[in-house]
């Protein structure tokens, strides 16, 4: 059966709950790998306090950056990106570069993990699994220690019963707000990690989208960055360096509060994307390698049940974004 989302036509927002709503989703991808699990019954889960820079949406008189006009032509290239966002691990693509979420509980085993600069003592379901690509991502919420927690590089080791990590480990107290220890303004000496962008805003997650609307920023992966300018700005606490592109790590795109979303033509579950990119924006926090893209939950059956597709904002050219000005707290 296929879910439903209805669209109150005098709000582009959606209303009501996918129908139905999965409480252990099928397995994604070709091979054999467990469920993810589902988040805590009720709304989306939010990760951080209300005024968490995270949780603020940007002001519709938000300052534009100077640079602007120059960032939205790199986008306009075609021989850097198509002309819109694109999903990475959308239905009928690779799904190796998903990010797989667990939600965790105080029964699941508590394991020890390093990457050699952060150790964090972590809640994992039994069952958990990294992404099939090379950079093996996975993120844990953990609400009984706190804490959210994305690794890259993670591996399970079933005969022993022990988690490595040979990329890093980020780590970010749930009831914070969500700005690493290195940054001006953080709250928390445990926020660490990622360059100062949080694995809770790494992509999106499916039980925000069924739930009909996402409230935090998100983070988008750029065809390539650059230092022309800056190395980046606040909140990040560091960037990979030029990477051959012109866009620094840490600026927010949005789509043009200006434009009307409701008659776009969009799928459901993209308007709910698509309205949290103009709410609240899209930090340029890493590189794609190939196209301006946005990261989705592993979850490739539930995605196609409830019809998002890979070209699914194809109706919101780059024409019709604006880059904020890049360090804006708002």
């Amino acid at each position: 059966q296929n879910a439903t989302i209805i669209i109150n036509p005098t709000n582009p927002t959606i209303t009501g709950r996918v129908t139905p709503t999965p409480t252990r989703p099928p397995n994604v991808s070709p091979t054999p790998r467990p469920s993810v699990t589902s988040p805590p019954d009720g709304l989306p889960y939010r990760a951080f306090s209300n005024d968490s820079y995270w949780n603020t949406p940007m002001p519709i008189n938000a300052p534009i950056d100077s640079r602007s006009a120059v960032y939205i032509a790199d986008s306009q290239n075609s021989s850097h990106t198509q002309n819109y966002l694109r999903f990475t691990a959308a239905p009928g693509t690779s799904q190796g570069f998903g990010q797989p979420i667990y939600w965790a509980s105080p029964s699941d085993k508590l394991y020890t993990i390093s990457d050699g600069n952060l150790t964090v003592q972590v809640h994992i379901p039994r069952g958990a699994a990294p992404a099939s690509g090379s950079d093996g991502q996975i993120t844990i919420y953990d609400q009984s220690t706190n804490q959210v927690v994305g690794m890259s590089g993670a591996s399970y080791n079933s005969s022993s019963d022990t988690w490595h990590v040979s990329g890093s480990i980020d780590r970010y107290m749930l009831n914070s707000n969500g700005l690493d220890r290195r940054v001006s303004g953080s709250n928390s000496n445990n926020n660490y990690g990622h360059r100062g962008i949080t694995t809770a805003v790494r992509a999106v997650r499916l039980d925000e989208v069924q739930a009909g609307v996402i409230r935090h920023r998100l983070a988008c992966f750029w065809w390539a960055t650059g230092t022309q300018t800056v190395n980046h700005y606040w909140p990040m606490a560091g960037d990979e360096g030029s990477k051959g592109g012109i866009v620094p790590e840490g600026i927010v795109i949005r789509i043009k509060p200006s434009v009307n979303l409701a008659s776009r033509g969009l799928s459901a579950p993209a308007l709910v994307i698509a309205k949290a990119l103009q709410d609240y924006g899209c930090m340029i926090g890493d590189n794609s390698g190939s196209g301006n893209r946005l990261k989705l939950e592993l979850n490739e059956a539930a995605w196609r049940n409830i019809g998002l597709t890979y070209d699914a904002l194809a109706p919101i050219p780059w024409s019709d974004w604006e880059f904020i000005q890049g360090g804006y707290n708002p």
